[in-house]
């Protein structure tokens, strides 16, 4: 009456243990009725030589009756009795399917609720213990090897071409929106403030003085170039000499007089310029020329196409062997951290809300998954081997109920005869 279960089909120790112990408890409630009978059998025989004798016969025969009733019962969860096709017997075989929407609703009803999550979460110090268990020195330094070896699998499993366009597109859509020529002219009009303006005058005032001093050679062959070929070298000299004469004298007046018109006018053009640039009004077309003209170099191409690469494998090289200084950071900024979480109770009670109101979200969201993820996980077993399964966890159990059965029906049946007796003399 017992099926054993088959060893092939457990998976572990722990499973070997419970099938041991589901066959020695349905040896002993199967060794009870055996019992019973035999008794039953025995007092049979007996029962007209006394009248005590129907008691045993009572007590047996109800035995017997409540044992295999509670049999039964139990077999029918799992498997036809006897293997006889009758009807609403191996439930769980049969059922698999509804049980199995039925528990996912179970537990997402009972267990993966907001208010169940939100209350079970509510009011623990879930951040304090946290940052408590990160100053320890080892978890910090587990941490710490897990953030590396996490961040190093992210960055294998990313698609480079996806960041290579997304760098690219950044960096275009960035040149594009700065806008250069205000920026330009705000940087220009603090340099050039109203205290430097004349200085920097008179420093290139100064600086095409002594250019012109340098290349006088260069003016005088462009002047002979200038003038025909039948000007005598006296007129082409007189010429230069009146030439450089007033430029030099030009540039002493202006270099040595503050109120000098070109210094006046130096600083109208100076303004208008910055004027120019902060408006952008003119400037707009040939900015926009000028970044597209930059973006379409080879050179600002082959930086932005590079520079993933080079993060990349920086950061690889960086996690996948760190050297002491790195992680000693990593640790030490993990066991600060654990720190102000503990000492900071506004941040821990202000985590804890964080944790509560992702853990509500997460069930909000996902919740009904989980539901589905559990019937789709168990519709996916083999009927049998989840019956067999489930007989494991639960059916050592089950078999109190046939003792119990056993012991109970015995005790009716003697009540029941005892009144019967009761009557009968009455």
């Amino acid at each position: 009456m017992n099926q054993p279960i088959r060893t092939e089909a457990l998976s572990d120790d722990a499973d070997l243990t419970r099938a041991a112990d589901l066959a020695r408890m349905q040896r002993m409630a199967t060794g009870l009725l055996v019992a019973a009978a035999l008794v039953y059998a025995a007092s049979s025989f007996y029962e007209s030589m006394h009248w005590s004798v129907g008691f045993v016969v009572a007590t047996a025969e109800a035995a017997m009756v409540g044992a295999i009733a509670d049999w039964f019962a139990v077999t029918v969860l799992f498997r036809r009795p006897l293997g006889l096709p009758i009807p609403h017997t191996g439930i769980i075989p049969r059922k698999k399917d509804a049980i199995a929407s039925q528990f996912g609703e179970f537990v997402t009803a009972n267990f993966l609720s907001e208010d169940v999550i939100g209350e079970r979460l509510r009011g623990k110090p879930l951040a304090r213990g946290a940052g408590r268990w990160l100053q320890r020195s080892h978890n910090a330094a587990t941490v710490a090897r897990q953030v590396t070896t996490g961040i190093a699998g992210v960055v294998r499993v990313i698609d480079d071409a996806a960041v290579q366009e997304l760098i690219d597109a950044k960096v275009a859509r960035k040149v594009r929106d700065t806008q250069l020529a205000p920026l330009l002219g705000d940087v220009l009009d603090y340099v050039l403030d109203d205290s430097r303006r004349q200085d920097i005058l008179s420093a290139a005032i100064r600086v095409i003085r002594f250019m012109l001093e340098d290349h006088r050679w260069m003016v005088r062959e462009k002047i002979m170039q200038q003038t025909p070929w039948w000007f005598p070298d006296s007129l082409d000299r007189a010429i230069y000499e009146r030439l450089m004469n007033t430029a030099y004298d030009m540039l002493i007046e202006v270099d040595a007089n503050p109120e000098h018109p070109l210094r006046e006018s130096f600083e109208t053009m100076l303004d208008g310029l910055l004027d120019r640039l902060r408006s952008g009004d003119d400037m707009a077309e040939k900015e926009a020329a000028l970044k597209e003209e930059l973006l379409a170099e080879p050179a600002v191409r082959d930086f932005t196409q590079s520079l993933w690469g080079d993060v990349k494998q920086s950061l690889l090289a960086q996690m996948e062997d760190p050297d002491e200084w790195f992680e000693n950071t990593i640790t030490q900024a993990v066991v600060e951290f654990g720190r102000t979480v503990e000492d900071n109770p506004e941040l821990a009670a202000r985590i804890d809300g964080w944790i509560v109101d992702g853990a509500r979200y997460v069930v909000r969201t996902y919740g009904d998954e989980v539901s589905r993820i559990i019937a789709h996980t168990i519709e996916g077993w083999d009927a049998e081997a989840t019956s067999r399964r489930i007989e494991l966890q639960i059916g050592r159990d089950l078999q109190f109920i046939r003792i119990n059965g056993t012991v109970v029906g015995g005790l009716a049946g003697f009540t029941i005869h005892l009144i019967s007796v009761i009557v009968a003399s009455a």
